[in-house]
């Protein structure tokens, strides 16, 4: 988080919404239409109350994802019930919104918990087996995503 975010987060989030928005509409208008737009999000926007843009309130992961036309959660965590737990909130919002989900994993080496760089791929993939049994029950969970290539190929087995 930058420092800005910690002094107005407020006006860091009308900002982005902002840009997303223009972003899609911009897209939408320069391609006719046929171009898609898509955001990876981080898990944590559910915690944050927001204008809906219709005189409402609603979760800021919720007003991004109703923006675009398919979401990547960015799940960073290393165990099953931790990913499908950390995406619960926003697997509702897009099934009600419509919009297609993939869940991303981390590979890299951040040291900090929550990444499958450690872990090696048979873990990483028999966790995101696991858990897209859970996610399975979405109409919007469309598969999960890995966090980075490079970092993904080093990991070993």
């Amino acid at each position: 988080m930058t420092a800005q975010w910690r002094q107005d987060s407020d006006a860091v989030i009308g900002l982005w919404v902002d840009t997303v928005s223009g972003f899609a509409e911009q897209v939408k208008a320069d391609s006719g239409s046929e171009l898609s737009v898509g955001i990876d999000m981080p898990v944590w926007l559910e915690f944050f109350n927001v204008p809906d843009g219709h005189g409402g309130r609603t979760t800021l992961s919720n007003r991004l994802m109703r923006l675009v036309d398919q979401v990547t959660l960015m799940a960073y965590s290393d165990n099953a019930k931790d990913i499908t737990d950390s995406v619960k909130v926003e697997m509702g919002e897009a099934d009600r919104a419509g919009v297609p989900v993939l869940v991303a994993v981390d590979t890299v080496n951040t040291g900090e918990p929550g990444t499958f760089y450690d872990k090696g791929n048979t873990a990483m993939m028999s966790e995101l087996n696991t858990a897209a049994e859970t996610l399975r029950t979405h109409p919007s969970y469309k598969g999960y995503n890995i966090h980075q290539w490079e970092t993904w190929e080093q990991i070993g087995e």
